[in-house]
């Protein structure tokens, strides 16, 4: 079954890949106190400008034999003096983006996406809002309005535990919840079910298993972090971070404008009507080299991918040198 149009947006966003913001007061509504009296508050961390994560992800579906496997990375900026940031998200499989606007204390208030442009009637969140203590509970209702069209969201949730968390990426001290999000369109509610570990240093998802069923239709998606930069420091770089759908703009160059999608490996090839195709590398360390054509008519491109979103360098065709520019789709 194909997911409703803002349905399949509350779903994108509930999964926010950044847990938690740094401090401040818990967004929705009032959260029950620790059942085992411990407390500890769940772990707030807080992106500089320039992290990134990136994830492995998995998906089942019982509706056919397919399974889907792909990568997403999350560029975070716009960190400001209280905490507030931005996440934009990118998925290896699409052209398609998010930028969801965070606040201090975690909870989301708006976001945006390739087509569409998202608030929240309260702040909404699925980690446990500060001063919730392991084995707490808490209840976030909200609307989600894209548009004229308006979903009402319920989450309850539970601070499971503190427990180490061991993925091929290493192990990690975390902090575990669950949550159950009922979402309502057009009369219509649906359930979904989700799992997350959060590592307490950085803040950022480790580990999460989503299950969302429709009828007889199970979905279950498992996502793992597998590289990522906290406050400058880089973890296991590779090329997954540029994985997906790139524009080139390199005016006045052989071609205004080349579109090319970097494989996990770090190759790609671009295209462009009218010039010649250029195929090429980028390195973990994001440095891009490509060429094409022949001769007099031999395209070369030089340069860095300085971010997940974006990255810039020189051109050269028969001794012509100009610059280019690249932005993520």
């Amino acid at each position: 079954m194909v997911l409703g149009f803002h349905r399949a947006l509350v779903l994108a966003t509930a999964a926010l890949l950044f847990a938690c913001g740094g401090g401040g007061s818990g967004g929705g509504d009032a959260a029950a106190p620790g059942a085992n009296g411990d407390a500890k508050s769940f772990p707030l961390q807080s992106p500089a400008n320039g992290d990134f994560a990136v994830f492995q992800w998995n998906q089942v579906n019982t509706a056919s034999t397919v399974e889907f496997n792909y990568v997403s990375v999350a560029n975070y900026d716009k960190v400001a003096a209280n905490g507030a940031f931005n996440e934009t998200a990118l998925g290896s499989e699409s052209g398609g983006f998010s930028i969801t606007d965070m606040s201090a204390d975690g909870s989301s208030t708006a976001f945006r996406t390739s087509f569409d442009n998202c608030t929240y009637g309260k702040p909404y969140r699925l980690t446990p809002p500060p001063g919730v203590a392991v084995g707490g509970t808490y209840r976030i209702d909200t609307d989600q309005i894209c548009g004229p069209a308006t979903t009402r969201i319920a989450v309850n949730g539970r601070f499971e535990s503190l427990e180490s968390l061991t993925i091929p990426l290493g192990t990690f001290s975390t902090a575990k919840y669950s949550a159950t999000v009922d979402t309502t369109e057009g009369g219509t509610t649906y359930r979904s079910t989700q799992s997350c570990w959060v590592d307490t240093v950085t803040g950022l998802n480790v580990k999460c298993i989503s299950v969302l069923t429709e009828s007889t239709n199970v979905n279950t998606t498992t996502w793992m972090l597998d590289s990522y930069r906290h406050h400058g420091q880089a973890f296991n770089l590779n090329t997954k971070r540029f994985v997906g759908f790139w524009f080139v703009k390199a005016p006045p160059g052989p071609c205004p404008t080349y579109m090319f999608r970097v494989a996990a490996d770090g190759t790609f090839y671009g295209t462009c009507t009218g010039a010649p195709m250029i195929t090429g590398t980028v390195d973990s360390a994001g440095v891009l080299k490509a060429n094409g054509g022949s001769g007099s008519a031999l395209v070369q491109l030089n340069g860095t991918l300085t971010t997940p979103l974006a990255g810039s360098g020189v051109w050269t065709v028969n001794g012509v040198t100009g610059t280019w520019t690249a932005s993520r789709l």
